[in-house]
């Protein structure tokens, strides 16, 4: 029990120091590591984690907390592997990198899996939480090798997906514009995730009725935190095995449940890295000492900070600033955050916050963007929208960024070029709101 122990502090570092320097906490790592490699262990972690409510499934089913790096590439426009083997060439070994948000640590591991990397750098997340994915824990407690046909990977995707919904939407509900989250069943499965096998075995009862679950493509955002969802994907509509597989499931689940997933324990299989976790908000970055950071990074992890001037504590533009405190001389910072939900709304007057900030302490810190294709649904400009933004630490030169880029679609422009160029912010969303709120904020 003393290894458990001695893994749970690890979690809450940033909870009981100051001025930490990370690149002195790498053996964190390994003893972490060590613990999530034994199933036992990892199950007492989880369950200590959930009784402290630092563990929780994603509460909302169009959050993804389960990203890989691919689906990180096509968000910010940069290969972040390539990025970092660029930054290690101007790095010392234990130099630290920092992901903010790693929801249930996918990318990291990734990361971890390129020995050349692993074995250079230290890698971290700050996350105020940890979160998993119900929609892959599905995925491993449902049985696919059921019967004579096997289903392809599409038909799994599309059964995983409507049960995932069914699941997580109250009954009678899955066909509204407008989601209705059945609040009982999370709460089940925050207090033990266990309980996942019950719902599954009583599913019957909320798939009689359903005829369909909304789809994510289309969101219109119609209020603060209020999105309507008109789209929806028809039972009808799904792949045959699909279809037939989920029918099956409601006359005779408990054929298709894994057996281990109803005679073991849960936490055991749940799909979450914790290693080089640091349980905590990102305003407790503070606690990090400065020149201490060679990459920084997050993806959709800083979406929802706001940028009000009477809580700048916990602002966008004041978290880039302190971050540039704590890269090192060569450090990059990278994020999608300037995109508002639905790349509506860029932060470029947060950003023009930041820009004085750099030229006030007349460095050579430079903001970059990232320019490519607009996601389509989001984007009004669908030839170069901004995708992300990017941060140098006493470098004014884009190189590492340029050679990094996804794809030949992707460009990267100076921040301070963006803001003079008129005729380019005229272009980002249709009432030109965009560029009113920079010359607003130039002004």
């Amino acid at each position: 029990m003393e290894n458990i122990s001695t893994a749970l502090d690890c979690f809450s570092l940033l909870q009981n120091s100051e001025n930490i320097d990370l690149r002195n906490f790498s053996h964190h790592l390994s003893l972490v590591a060590d613990v999530n490699s034994d199933h036992i262990s990892k199950s007492l972690i989880f369950k200590a984690m959930s009784d402290k409510e630092l563990l929780s499934p994603e509460p909302e089913v169009f959050w993804r907390v389960d990203r890989n790096l691919l689906k990180y590439r096509e968000r910010v426009g940069i290969d972040i592997l390539k990025l970092i083997y660029s930054i290690q060439e101007t790095s010392t070994l234990g130099d630290v990198i920092l992901e903010l948000g790693a929801g249930c640590g996918y990318a990291d591991r990734e990361i971890r899996s390129a020995r050349v990397i692993n074995d250079f750098f230290s890698i971290f997340s700050i996350n105020d939480i940890i979160y998993f994915p119900i929609r892959s824990f599905i995925g491993r407690v449902l049985n696919f090798r059921h019967g004579d046909e096997s289903l392809s990977e599409k038909a799994k995707s599309q059964v995983i997906d409507y049960v995932y919904k069914i699941l997580s939407l109250e009954k009678g509900t899955t066909m509204a514009d407008y989601l209705k989250y059945d609040e009982t069943f999370f709460s089940l499965i925050k207090s033990d995730v266990n309980n996942l096998i019950p719902a599954l075995l009583e599913i019957n009862v909320k798939l009689n009725d359903a005829v369909g679950v909304p789809s994510e493509y289309g969101g219109i955002p119609c209020a603060p935190e209020k999105t309507k969802y008109p789209n929806k994907i028809f039972f009808r509509d799904l792949d045959p095995l699909a279809s037939e597989y989920i029918y099956n499931l409601s006359e005779s689940p408990e054929r298709y449940i894994n057996s281990f997933a109803i005679a073991s324990d849960l936490y055991e299989y749940l799909p979450v890295d914790p290693v080089g976790m640091l349980i905590g908000n990102f305003l407790e970055l503070n606690k990090l000492a400065d020149n201490s950071l060679a990459f920084v990074f997050s993806v959709k992890g800083t979406t929802y900070l706001a940028d009000d001037t009477s809580a700048r504590d916990f602002s966008y533009s004041y978290l880039l600033i302190q971050i540039l405190k704590k890269l090192q001389k060569g450090g990059v910072y990278l994020d999608d955050g300037v995109r508002e939900n639905f790349g509506k709304r860029y932060r470029l007057p947060e950003l023009l916050r930041v820009q004085k900030s750099i030229d006030e302490s007349q460095s050579s810190d430079m903001l970059w963007l990232i320019i490519g294709p607009g996601l389509s649904g989001d984007d009004f400009n669908q030839e170069a929208a901004i995708r992300s933004v990017a941060m140098t630490k006493g470098n004014n030169k884009p190189n590492v960024l340029t050679k990094n880029l996804a794809d030949e679609r992707f460009s990267v422009r100076a921040f301070i070029d963006v803001i003079d160029d008129d005729e380019y912010l005229r272009t980002l969303d249709a009432r030109r709101s965009n560029y009113c709120e920079v010359k607003e904020a130039i002004a």
